[in-house]
């Protein structure tokens, strides 16, 4: 498996979070990873900003490694597909 730079998952949304309106947005450029967005509230305190960012790098991890999950069945999928397709030498190269 090959990681670039950029290549995780965010979301983008709007909560309330302990009675406060929150918007978090992405915030990367064209980079898109786990701490690639920025949490946009005026009413949050640094402890309560410090704890939602970490519930939302937790999330993101998830959700890259859910599409990657995706991502290697289909490849593995692929791989087997065009291995069929050949015929083998006993030694295992390809007739």
């Amino acid at each position: 498996m090959c990681y670039r730079q950029g290549d995780g998952a965010i979301i983008e949304f709007d909560l309330e979070y302990y009675n406060k309106s929150v918007k978090i947005r992405h915030d990367g450029g064209h980079y898109y990873h786990k701490r690639s967005f920025k949490i946009i509230s005026d009413n949050l305190t640094e402890k309560q900003e410090n704890r939602l960012k970490e519930k939302i790098i937790t999330i993101n991890k998830k959700l890259a490694d859910y599409g990657y999950e995706f991502i290697e069945c289909d490849r593995t999928a692929q791989a087997i597909e065009q291995l069929n397709n050949y015929e083998f030498y006993e030694n295992g190269d390809i007739c």
